[in-house]
């Protein structure tokens, strides 16, 4: 007859030091990992700006100028004269004083640092006489039996899925002004939920500081030549 050899289990002093390993080990993990996807975010990060940055490169090749931010009148005057020097004069004026003027009252048409990135890179026209179709179409709402369509001048690809949601305050609805004013949105960062890149550049920059407060939050910042890209990271 033979004899049942009794098998052993582990002890509660046994699983207790095993699980112990296993929480050192955790321990000694989660900051290593935590790191790595860090420094993955930061790379992805660096990657778009340098993308933005190229492409804000190539819209100074073909203008001849890099682009200013809303926050000067003149700058931005002078800015649609050099490299734009084909555009209506009338329908100029309007573009600039709405562009520029930051109102407390609905509806604010003002591109801030963040909305004046995507607006160079992606909403100019093609078209020399009304550049800037996509944003104030004076012929949109007007008795014009042949309305302008916009047809942008794309330098970088913006995902529409990371623009910022339609500001209904910035956009005209009523029916008694002639033309449209369409909102421009700004470009969320990667790995954020809310926070948008800031475009800045010399001509401006010493207008814009302490204005917006995301300026001041910026953590990463590269600066290429005349112009800098801001990212604060959550």
């Amino acid at each position: 007859m033979s004899r049942r050899i009794p098998h052993r289990g582990f002890t509660l002093v046994e699983m207790l030091v095993v699980i112990g390993i296993i929480a050192i080990l955790a321990a000694l993990l989660l900051p290593a990992i935590n790191m790595a996807v860090r420094a993955a975010r930061n790379s992805a990060i660096s990657f778009e700006v340098n993308q933005l940055a190229s492409a804000i490169e190539t819209y100074k090749n073909d203008k001849g100028d890099y682009p200013p931010n809303f926050r000067d009148a003149s700058v931005v005057l002078r800015h649609i004269r050099k490299c734009y020097p084909k555009a209506d004069p009338t329908y100029v004026a309007d573009f600039v004083t709405r562009a520029t003027t930051n109102s407390s009252t609905a509806p604010n048409l003002f591109i801030d640092e963040g909305e004046s990135l995507v607006f160079w890179l992606s909403m100019t026209d093609t078209n020399p006489t009304y550049p800037f179709l996509s944003y104030y179409n004076h012929t949109a709402r007007s008795n014009n039996t042949s309305p302008l369509v916009p047809a942008p001048k794309k330098f970088y690809e913006f995902d529409e899925t990371r623009l910022s949601p339609v500001n209904a305050g910035e956009v005209f609805v009523g029916t008694t002004t002639v033309g449209s004013t369409y909102d421009v949105r700004a470009h969320i960062a990667k790995f954020s939920k809310e926070t948008c890149y800031v475009y800045m550049e010399s001509r401006s920059y010493g207008t814009m500081l302490g204005t917006p407060a995301r300026l001041m939050t910026a953590r990463l910042m590269m600066r290429v030549n005349q112009f800098s890209l801001a990212y604060s990271l959550r």
